[in-house]
């Protein structure tokens, strides 16, 4: 992925890291080297595996007029928000029931769906965010009435 230098001191003798930084999902290799100087040539550790997991996201779901009248235009709107990544990466798809009404790219992590095509009645409209390599998906409902 990335080399990096931790620092460079003469008497050191032990160093530790830590990192503000997001590595992909995987498993990492991480190796330490030791440049060498005046007594000691250089030298490179074993390799270690750290497995690093995938973030996990919670989804929330509105809608801008509930309820709703037949013909009548209405935004839902999903939010996406993962404690752990940065970035939230990727797509939301919206459904009536098991229907797909549409999928829709994250921006600033929120996904907008308008749509006039409802039909009169009652039901449920599920936002599911797919999820990305880094991140795993998760979804959240709501009940939208159409008078």
């Amino acid at each position: 992925c990335c080399p990096f230098s931790i620092f460079n001191a003469a008497s050191a003798r032990s160093a530790s890291l830590m990192m503000n930084r997001y590595f992909p999902a995987g498993i990492l290799s991480l190796t330490a080297t030791y440049n060498g100087d005046s007594q000691l040539g250089r030298s490179i550790s074993a390799p270690l595996s750290q497995v690093i997991h995938q973030a996990t996201s919670t989804t929330g779901i509105k809608s801008s007029l509930n309820p709703s009248v037949l013909g009548g235009s209405v935004t839902f709107t999903a939010t996406v928000s993962s404690a752990t990544a940065s970035a939230v990466p990727g797509t939301v798809t919206f459904r009536k029931g098991s229907t797909i009404l549409g999928t829709v790219t994250l921006s600033s992590r929120k996904a907008n769906f308008t749509t006039s095509a409802l039909p009169r009645g009652s039901f449920t409209i599920k936002a599911t965010y797919n999820g990305s390599p880094n991140i795993i998906g998760s979804a959240a409902s709501l009940i939208q009435v159409v008078n």
